[in-house]
């Protein structure tokens, strides 16, 4: 019915059927909304900001809407109190839902790296251990490593360390 980033001048009221309400994030996963259905409004923050449209809006099932041109909108709420409030009330009621599921967002992320940071931190660990337990054992080995004659014509002296560490 309307896609994200277009520009229009037409707000809609749902009288039956349903539609999915979806936005891009991150320009590359699709995020799920909301459902509407009959009562329910889309396009006003559109027509009220003079912007693009802000998420996608697709049928579900077969549906049928009300069509209001910006200006029959705008003289709508000028002229009918009632309908405003409503309308207010509804935006701040989907502003509050966006906003939690925002903060369930964050939360999630925030455990993730957590649990990132904390995986890494367990590796240091253990690599630090690790070292720390075999630095004698590979200083004891390098120690006795022996001295080999050249095997070259340059009279070099080679050294062959052997590091075994069980």
């Amino acid at each position: 019915m309307c896609y994200e980033g277009a520009h229009e001048d037409m707000f809609y009221i749902i009288l039956e059927g349903q539609v999915q309400v979806t936005k891009v994030i991150n320009n590359a996963q699709i995020r799920l909304l909301n459902y509407l259905g009959p009562g329910d409004f889309f396009g006003e923050m559109a027509i009220i900001h003079n912007a693009p449209r802000g998420a996608t809006v697709k049928t579900v099932k077969k549906t049928t809407v009300i069509e209001i041109q910006r200006q029959a909108f705008d003289n709508i709420l000028q002229t009918s109190t009632s309908f405003a409030v409503a309308m207010t009330r509804e935006i701040s009621r989907r502003l509050r839902e966006n906003d939690q599921m925002a903060v369930e967002d964050l939360k999630q992320r925030a455990n993730e790296l957590a649990l990132a940071y904390q995986q890494l931190a367990e590796q240091e660990f253990a690599r630090r251990q690790f070292l720390t337990n075999n630095r004698a054992r590979v200083k004891n080995t390098v120690d006795c490593c022996k001295r080999f004659p050249p095997n070259d014509s340059t009279n070099s002296l080679q050294y062959r360390y052997i590091a075994v560490i069980n």
